[in-house]
């Protein structure tokens, strides 16, 4: 027996079937490895070709149709497509190939489009019985889960909850907080341009800025949870928001480098 009908027929298999077969459109150990060598070939002649539709099976010779129904009429087109003429499938939930004597084992079948792995339609609503599930990423609780499942990007939130205290909102208009040990005074506007891990290297720049922009510059300390201690420069210690906004808008104007966003700097 030949060692090609005792093992499948799919190159990206190649099992060894459970007993020899003679006919080798049937060698193959399941209806899988036969649909997917079948995907890019002709039935009859078995050379390459590219489908137009879901169920089509042959590559379009009329040589290829003639030699369909002879293998259909002497029953050799194998026993996968034997059961899908009549029907009846070899595993649940798998249905039959359809083929009529030109492109479809079933006479009349409609042409049928290519299926893609991309899933085209209106997205509903969940079910009350079909919540969400999170697969991977770290854990989304409250606002996260919530932008998350509205597709809204959730990194300007992370973001603003590094800069914000924990459960601290930022309203409309108004500035995020700074909280740092390094302030005493009473609450103040200041325009963020760099961190720095390290408090040598934030002062440094500081004193450059200041003398640089002729306004108050320092580098004080913020704690961001897990992202640890940093050193954030800050410049001007202006009364309102809006002066702090206008001298930004100035700096922009000016095309300053490493200009960061305005923030109320408190006493922590």
């Amino acid at each position: 027996m030949d060692a090609a009908r005792q093992l499948c027929r799919n190159p990206h298999c190649r099992l060894k079937l459970k007993q020899p077969e003679a006919n080798p459109r049937s060698a193959f150990c399941s209806r899988g490895c036969h649909a997917s060598f079948y995907r890019k070939r002709c039935m009859a002649c078995e050379q390459a070709m590219k489908r137009r539709s879901e169920n089509q099976l042959l590559c379009g010779r009329r040589k290829c149709r003639t030699e369909m129904d002879a293998l259909r009429r002497h029953g050799m087109l194998g026993r996968y497509v034997a059961e899908a003429a009549s029907g009846t499938s070899i595993k649940p939930g798998i249905s039959p190939l359809p083929l009529d004597s030109a492109r479809s084992l079933v006479p009349g079948t409609p042409k049928a489009p290519l299926k893609t792995s991309i899933k085209s339609g209106i997205k509903t609503a969940l079910k009350p019985d079909r919540p969400w599930l999170q697969v991977a990423g770290p854990k989304l609780t409250g606002v996260g889960l919530r932008l998350a499942t509205v597709g809204a990007p959730i990194e300007a939130d992370r973001k603003a909850k590094a800069a914000a205290p924990a459960g601290a909102a930022v309203p409309k208009g108004k500035a995020a907080l700074l909280l740092t040990p390094d302030w005493t005074g009473r609450p103040v506007y200041v325009v963020h341009f760099s961190s720095h891990k390290d408090r040598s290297s934030a002062e440094k720049e500081a004193k450059r800025l200041a003398g640089e922009l002729g306004r108050p510059g320092r580098a004080v300390q913020v704690d961001l949870g897990e992202k640890g201690v940093w050193y954030r420069v800050v410049i001007g210690e202006f009364a309102t928001v809006e002066e702090a906004r206008a001298y930004r808008a100035d700096l922009e104007a000016r095309k300053m480098p490493g200009l960061g966003f305005v923030y109320e700097m408190r006493a922590r």
